[in-house]
């Protein structure tokens, strides 16, 4: 269930993070599993405007058109506590009947994704990633003192199926 929808495009914390099968129509998908923990300050957005190449009018010394790469849009999240199953989700493996984690040979993997948080206000709010490509880095030194090494998700956000194609909603 979508939060309320706010104002403020403010987003402070993250509260809840779910993911889902990408749908065929590119709509939000009904049924959605728990992600059991994101670590404090690790929810990252970060959508880049891809290049800008200016076309220069020789005469006049005006841009007269500007040539544009893809823009990045990205999140990274860092989920400790992470189950078996959600590493094989993100990951394209397996987990065999008895509890072992069979690493898949594929790395392609979409998903749909929801976080519910606050904004700076106070209000509750949603952001929806449609279809993202999903790719796990696991990574740090494990030691003695137990430090959990989180599984870190990048998701590369890209258009949906729907019509007219999206990426993201803030709610």
């Amino acid at each position: 269930m979508p939060a309320a929808a706010t104002d403020l495009f403010e987003m402070v914390s993250v509260s809840t993070a779910e993911y889902a099968d990408v749908t065929a129509d590119g709509s939000a998908p009904t049924s959605w599993t728990p992600i059991k923990l994101i670590e404090e300050g690790t929810f990252n957005p970060d959508f880049k405007p891809g290049t800008r190449t200016p076309q220069y009018d020789a005469a006049t010394r005006q841009v007269f058109y500007v040539y544009g790469a893809a823009d990045e849009n990205k999140i990274t999240v860092t989920i400790h506590k992470a189950s078996k199953q959600d590493v094989a989700t993100f990951t394209g493996s397996t987990v065999d009947a008895s509890g072992i984690l069979q690493k898949g040979a594929t790395t392609l993997v979409n998903k749909a994704f929801r976080f519910t948080g606050k904004t700076i206000d106070g209000k509750a709010c949603t952001f929806i990633a449609y279809n993202a490509d999903v790719a796990v880095t696991w990574s740090g030194a494990i030691d003695s003192a137990q430090k959990a090494v989180g599984l870190q998700l990048s998701l590369s956000l890209m258009e949906d199926n729907g019509t007219p194609p999206h990426i993201a909603s803030f709610q």
